[in-house]
């Protein structure tokens, strides 16, 4: 159904975005008129569907969900919100990961809003809550074990000089990293293990998938916010294709934002990144970052939105719910810990083991 389009497949339209209080005709006529496209693309934009103000097959779909199924989908999300604090601090970052959306709060307020690109379902971006702490201009990008397993591996083994030709190194997770191995003395058959000892890094540049800019919030999951140049991928509305990272439309904006540089004065942070050379810059106050899964949600106005459970999360926590198993609930099944986190913890536990047989052996004498 489109414009200029009539007839009684109007009319149900009608009499169904009027139930939804999201059109109010001024007249009887089953007519598919501009103010009808209007509410039409208002309806797909909190529903998440591309706005042509056509109903399409996509929208169809959508109008035609059951009021039961959204009253679950509302309760499924309110129960998320009771696992978060009261506050989730005046200054924040959110990332919704089923809309595929960033905003920047000030004062419980949105001022800044953009899309994202997030994990796709086999390596999806995890629920957790952190604190942006520093920049990162210029970065290299080290490669999850997933990505050297399932492609750098295979890519090496059909074209020996692969790492140097795409501007990477390999080192051992235990050297430190300007100890670069010759990749012809790594065993890549042995990439499918998850003990595999090497770590893969690729310079910055512009082949470089991190772009020119992350924004860092360490964490056992490795998962950080940054630039891309990829930028196409933002134009499409189902926007799940990272490694599990999650890529940012306007990343020296937001930067600028953390910051608290005035928009006159950015140039500062562009020219540093012109340099081409690795900087840290510190924020000068760490700011919150919450990785959350809405699918349904109150905006700023009033409107209730709806989004596709990309993950399959909604299912898992209703089944929890059915069988009052909540508590034993895994927010991130499918998600792999950073090898240099379990590294660091493993080194961690040792050094507590021998701490604790020292005193063990202090006790006895």
């Amino acid at each position: 159904l489109a414009l200029g389009d009539h007839g009684t497949r109007v009319a149900r339209l009608i009499r169904r975005l009027r139930w939804s209080d999201d059109f109010h005709p001024t007249s009887a006529d089953s007519v598919f008129d501009p103010v009808l496209t209007r509410a039409v693309g208002a309806v797909q934009a909190r529903l998440g569907i591309p706005v042509s103000g056509v109903v399409g097959e996509a929208t169809r779909e959508q109008l035609n969900v059951p009021v039961e199924e959204r009253i679950r989908q509302i309760d499924l999300n309110l129960e998320r919100w009771r696992w978060l604090p009261d506050s989730l601090g005046a200054r924040r970052v959110e990332v919704n990961i089923p809309a595929y959306r960033l905003d920047l709060y000030r004062d419980d307020r949105i001022v800044r809003s953009m899309r994202v690109v997030v994990g796709r379902q086999k390596s999806p971006t995890p629920v957790f809550t952190d604190a942006v702490t520093y920049l990162e201009l210029n970065p290299t990008w080290t490669l999850p074990p997933s990505v050297v397993q399932k492609e750098i591996a295979p890519a090496i083994r059909r074209k020996r000089d692969y790492l140097q030709a795409n501007h990477m190194h390999v080192f051992t997770l235990t050297s430190a990293l300007r100890d670069t191995l010759d990749p012809r003395t790594v065993p890549w058959k042995d990439a499918v293990s998850d003990s595999f000892p090497y770590l893969v890094i690729q310079d910055a540049g512009p082949d470089n998938p991190l772009g020119s800019i992350k924004l860092m919030c360490p964490n056992e999951y490795d998962v950080y916010l940054h630039d891309t140049p990829a930028r196409s991928r933002f134009s499409v509305a189902v926007r799940d294709y990272s490694h599990g990272c999650v890529r940012i439309e306007h990343a020296v904006e937001l930067a600028d934002s953390l910051l608290g540089i005035a928009p006159q004065d950015s140039m500062r942070l562009d020219s540093l990144i012109a340099l081409r050379t690795w900087r840290r810059v510190r924020l000068p106050k760490p700011v919150p970052v919450h990785f959350l899964y809405w699918t349904a949600w109150v905006d700023s106005v009033g409107r209730m939105n709806y989004r596709e459970d990309v993950y399959g999360l909604d299912q898992r926590l209703a089944a929890a719910l059915r069988t009052r198993t909540r508590h034993d609930l895994d927010l991130n099944p499918a998600v792999a810990l950073s090898p240099l986190w379990l590294a660091a913890e493993a080194r961690a536990q040792e050094a507590r083991s021998r701490l604790e047989a020292a005193r063990a052996a202090k006790k006895k004498r």
